[in-house]
């Protein structure tokens, strides 16, 4: 399909989601609103945790490819000094001295839901009842917790690194940028 006949396609679907979701009025107050049972009553929190995960992995991409961008040729998954090496206080940088960790806690957070969150296929087909569904989520999740420690661990050694390579430039964008993280937390 042509890009020309797509975009303005999906400029349809996206606006006709936004009406068909978006309810016209604000939300009843609790006085007003009739007390619902069974299924819908677990609806609303099911399509709220639906759009939250979509939404996290959705920013956990977003958020890893600026990282990408901004640093450019200095963006490894290893700890690196390059010949060109410059520190970068700008784009997501300018909020938290490590946003790509900052995606990668989103992914595993929307990985994690995804996979045995309500409404997930572990939950509905019952795998998650039985001893070998929950011995697979707690390695799983085991796993995840591994990838986040390590990240969280390394930190520090990348700040270190950094302020050994950077002194006084790295010690006034810490200054400015005080979380490495997670802003207001870590």
């Amino acid at each position: 399909m042509s890009l020309l006949v797509k975009i303005p396609l999906l400029v349809a679907a996206t606006l006709g989601a936004w009406y068909a979701l978006t309810p016209p009025q604000p939300p009843p107050g609790a006085q007003e609103r009739v007390k619902s049972a069974g299924v819908e009553r677990s609806f609303g929190s099911v399509v709220r945790l639906h759009a939250f995960v979509w939404k996290s992995t959705a920013a956990s991409g977003a958020l890893r490819l600026a990282c990408y961008k901004t640093l450019g040729s200095l963006f490894t998954f290893e700890l690196t000094l390059r010949e060109d090496h410059r520190l970068v206080t700008s784009g997501p940088y300018a909020f938290v001295r490590h946003p790509s960790y900052s995606g990668v806690v989103l992914g595993v957070v929307g990985t994690l839901l995804v996979h045995f969150g309500p409404g997930s296929w572990w939950a509905r087909t019952g795998w998650m009842g039985t001893f070998a569904g929950q011995v697979y989520a707690l390695c799983w999740c085991v796993m995840e917790a591994y990838v986040l420690s390590s990240i969280l661990c390394r930190t520090p050694t990348e700040d270190s690194f950094l302020r050994k390579q950077f002194g006084a430039e790295w010690d006034a964008w810490a200054a400015r940028v005080q979380y490495r993280v997670i802003p207001y937390v870590f």
